[in-house]
């Protein structure tokens, strides 16, 4: 068990992955993907990075487009934007899925069941959200 004085708070970013699928009744799935803590800036955008390279072949030749134009040029302005606190989103899609990457700038506190970068149980009652 964490003693007042164990408690650390240090800065960092968080990245989380949703896929967005629209079903048959026009209602929206939203699945968190994965999640991805960061000690900086540039390894947030970088875990973006590495992700959408291995879906490019999955998407259509626009959204190609979309994705190497970013990692070409945009993902500069995304690492300036989350390092000055702003969020980050980007997203690509691929016939009736829309995946999308978002970054922010976050506190981590210390957890004291938090083993082996797995996320605690209680991670699992928070519903995904999208903007």
């Amino acid at each position: 068990m964490l003693t007042p004085s164990a408690v650390v708070v240090r800065p960092g970013f968080w990245g989380e992955c949703v896929t967005i699928r629209r079903g048959k009744d026009e209602a929206q799935q939203c699945v968190l993907t994965a999640s991805f803590e960061a000690h900086s800036a540039t390894e947030a955008v970088r875990w973006v990075r590495t992700a959408l390279k291995l879906v490019t072949p999955a998407l259509d030749q626009n959204e190609v487009q979309r994705a190497f134009a970013w990692l070409e040029h945009g993902q500069w302005e995304a690492v300036h934007q989350v390092k000055h606190g702003n969020a980050f989103a980007f997203g690509v899609s691929a016939g009736g899925l829309h995946i999308l990457w978002t970054i922010r700038r976050v506190r981590f506190l210390s957890l004291a069941h938090r083993q082996a970068g797995r996320l605690p149980a209680c991670s699992e009652l928070y519903v995904c959200r999208h903007s």
